[in-house]
């Protein structure tokens, strides 16, 4: 906790709203902290997850020894004590709150299955509308068959009766702490020989003899194709992957069309954070979640004024306005109004 603040994970007013808080024993047994942890600290250290979990934002605790010890009703020179192990594994945000990895990934996979359950409703209410939009009688409600393509299945991540497919699987308990690191896997970022026909369009060859970039660089994913991927490289690694298509995230990331190259941003990014960690457990949706929403995150735009001319001429055509004639400052008044209005603002 002497390492400079890591971002939040998550908003700060992400609540629990009655989420069950449940332990994965075999996961806690095998961690590090519970086996360094005696007989009289065991029981506090469920006592501490269990008050993070009632936190706001969920899975946190202040950082303040005297607050956390009133918290779990321990007396302030007991819980000094013993902080060591109580507080092993926590790390200090940069909203002034203590989180650990794997309360955070708890809290990651909640905040995943209610974004899930949005979806599937909004789609049922879709489903529902279309229908009866279909039928010409919305007070029958008479469903009309929606038409086929023959030549574009149904995403992986929905039904038959088109519904998104919910997982309610869960990885809960003590982060496990190894000693030892693990490797990140050596292949470039941005190629997967193994994997391009797993990769929608890779094994169609439009190009008549032109080169061109792989399909996969630009081209957005299905369920499938994500747990594919993901489940490939974790192999690579030595790992034991559990990644299904109709996990919440993994249909979140495909419905948001993430490509196959930020998928790989978003993967490097948490096996390098849990080497970091030396966590040497395997990468799940839940952890890979918040990478993923970095990685499709649109990139900050470049302040006007630290261009040049010739990129404030570029930064013109990329607006598809024109810039001609006008002085520097005039210049950048202009674009700076078009990009304000199409983040949805209002120019000054």
């Amino acid at each position: 906790m002497t390492e400079s603040p890591r971002p939040a994970p998550y908003p700060p007013d992400t609540r629990a709203k009655g989420w069950r808080f449940e332990l994965d024993y075999e996961r806690i047994r095998q961690s590090d902290t519970w086996a360094l942890a005696t007989s009289e600290v065991r029981p506090w250290l469920l006592m501490l997850w269990m008050t993070a979990w009632e936190q706001t934002p969920c899975g946190s605790l202040p950082a303040d020894d005297e607050l956390i010890a009133a918290r779990i009703g321990m007396p302030l020179d007991q819980f000094e004590s013993i902080k060591k192990r109580l507080m092993r594994g926590w790390w200090l945000a940069d909203d002034g709150r203590l989180y650990h990895s794997t309360l955070t990934e708890r809290v990651l996979e909640m905040i995943a299955h209610r974004d899930g359950e949005r979806l599937r409703k909004a789609a049922q209410r879709a489903a529902k509308e279309g229908a009866q939009e279909a039928s010409g009688d919305p007070a029958r409600g008479k469903r009309t068959p929606a038409k086929k393509s023959p030549d574009k299945p149904p995403p992986s991540h929905v039904n038959g009766d088109g519904v998104l497919n919910v997982s309610h699987g869960t990885d809960a308990g003590l982060h496990r702490e190894s000693d030892t690191g693990t490797g990140t896997g050596s292949k470039p970022k941005g190629t997967n020989d193994d994997g391009r026909d797993l990769i929608r369009g890779g094994a169609v060859d439009n190009s008549n003899g032109v080169a061109r970039s792989p399909p996969h660089s630009s081209s957005s994913l299905s369920a499938k194709e994500i747990a594919e991927l993901l489940k490939q490289w974790e192999c690579e690694r030595g790992k034991n992957p559990r990644f299904a298509p109709d996990a919440q995230q993994i249909v979140v990331w495909a419905m948001r069309g993430i490509t196959a190259e930020q998928l790989r941003i978003a993967y490097d990014a948490a096996v390098a954070q849990r080497d970091h960690d030396r966590d040497m457990t395997a990468v799940n949706a839940g952890f890979l979640d918040a990478f993923v929403a970095k990685a499709l995150a649109p990139p900050k735009p470049v302040p006007l004024r630290t261009m040049t001319d010739a990129q404030l001429c570029d930064e013109a055509k990329r607006l598809t306005i024109s810039i001609h004639g006008l002085d520097r400052a005039a210049s950048i008044t202009k674009l700076e109004q078009v990009r304000t209005q199409q983040r949805g603002g209002h120019a000054a």
